[in-house]
């Protein structure tokens, strides 16, 4: 049976969602306490994240990592972080069993999940309440209902067969 696994992040906190057919969702998120600042954020997150997969992952798990947007990057070291939990985020998904991971456009997974491409947070809360209220309960904020919608398209790309 697969997993479908969707994941939004920062540098400073990580959105968890595991679908698996006939099972309530597994659904995780963490924030760095806001004493940690820089590179120790994003370490503290990835060392959460890390053992969410060493507890949640399966062999044949498909995961949607959303892609950061660069263009939002005010400054190196933002940029740098969120290049070390990309990657971070990767290795562990394969390390702990995922058969495959890929990055997501934001514009990608809300086009084919919502309709709409353009829509912003509250946007993609409003449209998995309505057409998923039983997923949607199960997250309780914006990352997670990322994570939940990235998860629905894992799931959905595997039933097209892509």
């Amino acid at each position: 049976m697969t997993t479908f696994v969707g994941i939004d992040y920062s540098t400073r906190k990580v959105a968890l969602v595991g679908l698996e057919n006939g099972l309530d969702p597994v659904v995780l998120s963490y924030q760095a306490p806001k004493k940690v600042i820089g590179i120790d954020a994003t370490k503290d997150m990835l060392t959460v994240f890390e053992g969410w997969c060493l507890n949640t992952m399966v062999l044949d798990a498909k995961v949607f990592i959303e892609s950061p947007i660069m263009g939002r990057m005010l400054n190196a070291q933002t940029a740098v972080s969120m290049g070390i939990a990309a990657g971070a985020i990767m290795q562990a998904s394969t390390m702990y069993g995922a058969a495959s991971v890929d990055f997501v456009a934001p514009s990608f997974w809300k086009k084919r999940i919502t309709g709409n491409g353009g829509l912003d947070k509250v946007g993609v809360g409003e449209w998995l309440a309505a057409s998923q209220p039983g997923l949607s309960n199960c997250c309780k904020n914006d990352d997670e209902v990322d994570a939940m919608c990235m998860a629905l398209l894992a799931r959905q790309t595997a039933e097209l067969g892509l």
